[in-house]
């Protein structure tokens, strides 16, 4: 877990060679409004997830927050959390929630988050890309129990998923599987 509490910022983190058993969230990265600061620079390399109770790899910058807020774009201020430059490689699901839930701020994007090589199988729920930027999935793939791929974009720009880039996806939640 990256956050809540990350005020004075977390850089330069590298985590591998876990394996995760029934774990409530996998890979977590978790702030809200009001506790600023900024994640950068994280690299998480092989992991071996099983069973996992929720999300096998969560951001969440509403954590604790309102949802019914989501939508509302804050002015940016030292206060305002920021999480980029995330390398997420070489990780083996079987069996959580959802498979990958990324949630930003519509001020502060989740920003240059890149996966490779990851593959969630036996999901209760795909997931969903929201209110992030800058976006690469190479070789990611997240299936649900019935062994369909399911992966939904939600107001987020720049995704590029195995090289087809989706430049702008608004309101409208586009399954892009």
């Amino acid at each position: 877990v990256v956050g809540s509490e990350m005020s004075g910022g977390v850089k330069n983190i590298y985590v591998d060679n876990c394996t995760f058993i029934g774990t409530d969230v996998g890979v977590r990265f978790k702030s809200t409004r009001g506790r600023g600061g900024v994640v950068e620079n994280i690299y998480v390399s092989n992991v071996n997830m099983y069973e996992i109770g929720n999300e096998a790899v969560l951001f969440d910058l509403y954590y604790g927050g309102k949802l019914s807020t989501m939508n509302e774009v804050h002015p940016v201020t030292v206060e305002t959390p920021s999480f980029k430059n995330i390398f997420i490689n070489d990780i083996a699901v079987n069996g959580c929630g959802k498979g990958l839930y990324f949630n930003g701020l519509p001020e502060m994007k989740i920003d240059e988050v890149h996966l490779k090589n990851v593959m969630i199988t036996n999901a209760a729920d795909g997931g969903v890309i929201r209110n992030s930027k800058n976006v690469t999935l190479d070789n990611v793939k997240t299936q649900n129990k019935k062994g369909e791929r399911e992966l939904k974009l939600h107001l987020s720009d720049a995704v590029s998923i195995d090289g087809k880039m989706y430049k702008k996806v608004g309101s409208e939640i586009l399954n892009v599987y």
